[in-house]
């Protein structure tokens, strides 16, 4: 999404501080002001390469391109392999229906010149829709195989 993303590298500025890209890992998000403590004992097993974690930023809101959108980061083996944001704009009473969320989410993406599904040489952005949550949101997923660091986090911003 211009401005948020750069579609050519996968890298998202979700805040100045918290900027994720391909290889993102855990370790490097532990050094970060939005990991509490309770994701810290979450993700003991960061570096079991089978170890899928979720971690939602909690009680924080991030302006992006003037829509509002809460954060999530799905980490496997401690790399992080998709952002979910879930927009939190007066656009959306709780618990809209489908094609409500779906039109929200669909004129951010036509805004920022992307379709409903984008797929890139590091991985796709989509929206989706969380029937059993009532829920819509745009992914962004990280394909595993094009990670530019999976390690050490020093390609990663801190």
């Amino acid at each position: 999404m211009a401005g948020i993303i750069n579609i050519a590298t996968g890298e998202i500025k979700i805040a100045e501080d918290l900027v994720v890209r391909p290889g993102y890992t855990f370790r490097v998000f532990q050094k970060t002001q939005y990991c509490s403590r309770k994701d810290e004992t979450r993700i003991a097993g960061a570096d079991d390469p089978d170890a899928w974690q979720s971690i939602g930023i909690a009680g924080k809101t991030f302006d992006m391109n003037g829509n509002d959108f809460g954060v999530s980061l799905l980490f496997h083996g401690g790399v992080v392999s998709c952002v979910s944001l879930f927009c939190s704009g007066h656009e959306l009473a709780p618990w809209p229906d489908e094609a409500v969320a779906r039109a929200v989410y669909l004129k951010i993406l036509e805004h920022n010149g992307l379709e409903e599904r984008n797929s890139f040489d590091w991985g796709e952005i989509a929206y989706e829709y969380d029937r059993h949550m009532g829920a819509g949101y745009i992914e962004i997923l990280y394909d595993e195989r094009n990670d530019q660091n999976t390690k050490d986090g020093s390609m990663c911003s801190p």
